[in-house]
């Protein structure tokens, strides 16, 4: 490699599993290599990929800044920059390895520099590091079985980045996710391809490794095109404050109008996304952002996602039309009702079981009723009421 090297002036390396078999063999240029897609080897959140880095540098600089992205972007074992004479014989390396969660650096140096003579067993090295890191990042989880996400959001003034992350956060709660941090950029105008800048996207998907974060979740609403770049560019999960907010509709629908509901918001806010086949929504299948109608409209064309959502028009229409001959005999006997309206998780549900002595569902959770409870009640002056508990507000509702 360091002959080659030499002779092209240009950076060579290659890309070895834990065997020594080489997987890759890379030529670069006078700077840097390209690390090419790693899609087959599939990366679990809190390990390693199994794969080190081995490449040549021509003027005998430092590990760079960009060595170090790779290595903790691609969750390398290692990466180790070769150095060679003017003969082209190596005469030195240096290696650097990613650092369990809790430290103060995210990466550190093997003590090897002769790559001749070798004193750390390198397998032994990178399986006990491995283990150390899975066992550490499986410790920061507070509550095991959760999926642990980053919140993202990118705002004009810190007050509204403030409010929004507050509703954020509880929204991420509500879809049983762990919250493992938070991230607001104060910028006047969203980054076009990535909303937030490629420098702090590099930054948090750091963090994110280092964290066992499996998702990074959007106060802003993601373009198809955004939601693909950045679940290429970071490899985790990627949802947005819609997706999420139907997620939660998914999850709680009860009744067949609410299901029906939830399933044509779905289906418009997903048709899209389909036309572009993302990779972004693959990843979610069967998790967060994926329940409903999500887990395989993937292999479902444009057509046929239409025609359903003509289908579930239709029920709509009829389940109105019942809806309206109840609401002719409701004034037929002139009994009044009276909605219980506001903000998601004001207590309105809970309101309605005291006024009425009834046991709807309530909780501290957003949205946790989806589907409407209506109860009569009787006033002293002998005269009845309808109490309607309604689904709550809240800003951006997809």
């Amino acid at each position: 490699m360091c002959e080659l090297s030499l002779e092209l002036n240009r950076q060579i390396g290659i890309l070895a599993d834990r065997k020594g078999n080489v997987q890759y063999v890379i030529v670069g240029d006078t700077q840097e290599v390209f690390i090419p897609s790693l899609d087959r080897f599939q990366l679990v959140p809190g390990t390693l990929r199994g794969l080190r880095l081995l490449h040549t540098h021509l003027k005998g600089e430092d590990i760079t800044n960009d060595d170090l992205t790779d290595l903790a972007l691609l969750r390398l074992d290692s990466v180790t920059a070769l150095y060679f004479n003017s003969k082209g014989h190596p005469d030195g390396m240096k290696t650097a390895h990613l650092l369990p969660p809790e430290n103060a650096s995210f990466y550190d140096y093997l003590v090897d520099r002769d790559p001749h003579r070798q004193t750390v067993h390198y397998k032994e090295f990178i399986t006990e590091l491995e283990g150390e890191i899975v066992s550490k990042t499986k410790r920061l989880h507070k509550v095991d079985g959760e999926n642990h996400a980053l919140l993202i959001g990118c705002y004009k003034s810190k007050a509204h980045a403030e409010e929004n992350m507050a509703e954020l956060s509880e929204l991420a709660r509500s879809a049983n996710m762990y919250v493992s941090g938070e991230v607001a950029q104060m910028k006047d105008k969203l980054h076009p391809k990535y909303v937030i800048g490629s420098g702090k996207l590099k930054e948090i998907v750091i963090r994110s490794m280092q964290n066992g974060v499996e998702y990074l979740v959007f106060d802003n609403p993601l373009t198809p095109a955004q939601a693909k770049a950045i679940a290429d560019f970071t490899d985790l999960k990627i949802i947005d404050r819609p997706q999420l907010i139907l997620d939660i509709f998914a999850k709680r629908a009860k009744s067949n109008d609410g299901k029906i509901r939830v399933e044509l918001a779905q289906l418009k806010y997903l048709l899209p996304r389909l036309s572009q086949r993302d990779d972004s929504l693959s990843r979610l299948t069967g998790g967060i952002g994926g329940r409903g109608p999500g887990n395989t409209k993937l292999e479902i064309d444009r057509r046929r996602i239409n025609d359903r959502i003509a289908m579930l028009s239709g029920k709509l229409k009829k389940i109105e039309r019942n809806r309206d001959t109840m609401r002719s005999k409701r004034n037929k006997n002139e009994l009044p009702i009276v909605s219980i309206i506001g903000y998601t998780n004001a207590g309105k549900s809970t309101l309605l079981n005291s006024l009425t002595q009834s046991g709807v569902y309530a909780d501290n959770l957003m949205f946790a009723t989806l589907d409407t409870s209506s109860k009569r009640i009787r006033f002293p002056e002998e005269r009845d009421v309808i109490i309607t508990d309604t689904v709550g507000f809240i800003r951006d509702l997809p």
